[in-house]
Parts: structure tokens; sequence; C-alpha cells
């Protein structure tokens, strides 16, 4: 089963939504629930396993996934005895891809920034669409998504939530901070998480 389709299901489960017909367009992050369209969804109960980790921030920069060398370039710059960036196939493990990864959201949620490169740099996915689960993952982990220009997010798919790019400063002790990530956390919740309008679409359909 796709990722997508899997967060989905639950997701919908949880609303007493079973059965329903579920296409995606995985490219642009689009998920077809009996027709209406909706974005990438995550189950209520992966956000109330993430606000029940510790939000200490013990490592400057994270990143645990698999790179190539595109990636490991964007990402040897932020290596430090304080960062936690591992270069591991640990997410596509399918004992572990299709189940809550406490380890992977600690480690975000221990971070002051979060290192969410895109896909790659190529046209498959530079368009409006462009997406990655590792940004929602550190909204909603309350950590600061750090995005590369070298990758950038579709308009679609980031919209108002707030990020730093890699090439600026990034400053934690900035009294901003908190208050951004608290804005973030909320618009996360509202794009990526069932919502009642969507539910009612959803059933109706």
């Amino acid at each position: 089963m796709n990722l997508q389709i899997y967060l989905m299901t639950k997701a919908l489960a949880e609303h007493d939504i079973h059965n329903a017909e579920i296409e995606i367009d995985h490219i642009k992050g689009l998920t077809f629930v009996n027709n209406v369209q909706l974005g990438i969804k995550y189950p209520l109960e992966y956000i109330q396993n993430i606000n029940n980790l510790s939000k200490d921030k013990i490592y400057d920069y994270c990143f645990l996934g698999k790179f190539g060398k595109e990636r490991g370039n964007l990402l040897n710059k932020f290596l430090g005895e304080n960062s936690k960036i591992l270069n591991t196939r640990r997410g596509r493990d399918k004992n572990i891809k299709f189940s809550f990864d406490k380890e992977y959201y600690q480690t975000i949620a221990n971070a002051k920034f979060s290192l969410c490169p895109n896909q790659g740099s190529t046209e498959k996915y530079k368009h409006d669409y462009g997406w990655t689960y590792r940004l929602i993952e550190t909204v909603f982990c309350k950590s600061m998504p750090i995005a590369f220009r070298e990758t950038p997010y579709g308009k679609h798919f980031i919209r108002d939530i707030n990020f730093l790019w890699n090439d600026e400063e990034h400053n934690f002790s900035s009294k901003k901070y908190p208050k951004i990530i608290d804005k973030n956390y909320k618009k996360g919740l509202e794009y990526w998480t069932l919502q009642p309008r969507e539910i009612n679409k959803i059933k109706l359909g």
C-alpha cells in the first residue's frame, strides 16, 4: 500500500468512513476520496502521539532519511556535533513505514530546525504542487522548517506556512520563533488533517 493512501485510510476510519474510493496523484500530493479532491491528510492519532513527545530542543538541525549525491551536497553544510543528520533507509522499511515511528518524530521534535528539501531539482518536482512529507511532519513536531532554494516547494503546497531558506540566518533565539511555530502548527492541522467540511463532502459523495 502507498503511504499516502495508508494515512488517508486511517484518517477516514477515525470518522467512521470505511471502504471509501481513494485515488491519488502522488506527484501533486493530491488525494481523491469519493471524487472529493483533498491533499495529504494525517490521522489524528499521529497528531496526539506527536503532542505526547518532548519538545526540548537538543539538536540544532536534523534530517533522517535517504539521500544521494544531490541531497547530500545540500545537507553537508549543516553537519555538526550538535546536529543529527543520518543517511538511512529506515523510513522505507515496510515494518516501520506504515506505523508511527516514534524515534523519527522524536528527533524532529527535539530539533530547533528541521531540514526539509523537496525530492529533487528536476522538472518532475519543480512545479506548483511540489511537496514533501517531511515539511508536514516538521510543522506537527513544532520544529522550524528549512527549505532549500535548489529544491523549492510548490505554491499550492506551502501556502502560508512559514519557513526559512537554507542560505539565510537561522536565529532560534528570536522572539518570533515560538509564535511562528504555533501559527504553523495551527495551519498544519487545518491543511493536513480532515476538516468537518471535508468529511461532510466525502459522506455526501
